[in-house]
């Protein structure tokens, strides 16, 4: 059978939904089911109506298919993953052609090696927070940490990408020894959240459960008593490792300082400056505050809902009185690693531009604009 009739029946689509999808008429793509007769542009017209990249129509199959570790990585409920996902086709490729090109490594990196058993307490959350910040900040055990995804990278050799028009807020796992992240793009703060919550799962759960993960908005920073532990665990190793003890109690206290506040009630203007200083949601910051005994146990939803209701939103309250501009949070289009490696296996020839755009979403003219603001942050 040919390669692009191949790949489209083994997608269980109807014609008519790869008609809708990819803006081809029904007959036409019985046409091409029949013949394999296909013009570039409807080819390209296929590949971003149904989320897959070029290549899979030459080859005949999805990246899933092509690899054995990724289709175990991909299984679901001991399952093989065999329905149309457009965010785990994607992330499927982007793996895939990450490992092609990046240096093949024997174990995972070494900081992840040594992670004792969690028991997903409230106290491993915290100490498990600690470790990491001491791993990658060092004696800076109070700063923002705006610049977590590079960090994740330079030091720890996490890779972390962006979803593209996803369902999912994040997604995660270890293929090749290599940890994965992904992130949709959204609020710069609720950016941050979420990779942090996914480099949770990475050290809590995919260190031994092999299965990439891949989660909606309403599983990451969730407030509701029915989340599961697993979720709930990871939620609060993120709030503890952006928002640490010792600096909101220090930041609140510079707060009350600066701002003459007599009350020792915090407030909304407290918690807004905890949450643009430390790059976190107004959410986040109250909800950490909850778990520390600084606020009332749901006084951050009754505060939230206040605010909304009578500004439109806590930024909308903060830019009204002036308050000061948030910490920017910096998470690369991809990460710094493999923007390296990119660039010079097109240099040498290796790959083409094309085959980059193809597999990561990104154009070669982005690729190499990151690569100059790398080179010049390195040599100012």
């Amino acid at each position: 059978m040919p390669a692009v009739a191949k790949l489209l029946w083994s997608l269980n689509l109807d014609i008519g939904e790869i008609s809708h999808k990819s803006g081809l008429s029904a007959s036409r793509i019985t046409e091409i089911l029949e013949t394999d007769n296909i013009q570039f542009g409807e080819l390209r017209a296929l590949a971003r109506g149904l989320r897959l990249p070029l290549n899979a129509f030459a080859e005949g199959k999805r990246p899933i298919d092509s690899d054995e570790e990724l289709n175990l990585l991909f299984r679901s409920q001991g399952e093989i993953y065999d329905e149309l996902e457009p965010t785990k086709e994607f992330v499927a490729g982007y793996v895939q052609s990450a490992l092609q090109v990046l240096k093949r490594i024997n174990k995972v990196p070494d900081w992840l090696e040594i992670i004792p058993n969690i028991n997903q307490t409230p106290k491993d959350a915290e100490e498990l927070a600690n470790y990491v910040r001491d791993i990658f900040y060092g004696t800076n055990s109070i700063i923002p940490l705006t610049d977590l995804a590079v960090r994740l990278n330079n030091i720890g050799g996490v890779i972390v990408g962006k979803l593209r028009q996803s369902k999912y807020e994040g997604a995660s796992l270890i293929a090749g020894n290599r940890p994965f992240i992904f992130v949709s793009p959204r609020f710069p703060a609720r950016m941050l959240f979420t990779i942090a919550h996914e480099l949770g799962h990475v050290l809590a759960h995919h260190l031994h459960n092999p299965t990439a993960l891949f989660e909606r908005p309403s599983q990451i920073a969730s407030t509701s008593s029915k989340q599961k532990k697993d979720e709930a665990f990871v939620d609060m190793f993120a709030s503890s490792l952006l928002l640490p003890a010792q600096g909101v109690g220090r930041m609140l206290k510079n707060i009350k300082e600066l701002y003459k506040t007599k009350s020792e009630m915090i407030g909304d203007v407290e918690l807004i400056l905890l949450a643009r200083y430390y790059g976190v949601s107004f959410e986040v910051a109250g909800i950490r505050c909850e778990h520390l005994g600084l606020l009332p146990s749901g006084s951050t939803r009754a505060l939230y809902g206040t605010l909304k209701k009578e500004y439109g939103s806590p930024e909308k309250r903060a830019d009204e009185i002036g308050l000061p501009a948030r910490s920017k949070v910096h998470i690369p289009e991809i990460s710094p690693e493999l923007v390296e490696v990119l660039i010079a296996n097109i240099k040498e020839g290796n790959i083409s531009s094309g085959w980059v755009s193809d597999k990561f979403g990104l154009s070669i003219q982005k690729i190499f604009a990151m690569h100059k603001e790398m080179f010049n942050e390195d040599h100012s």
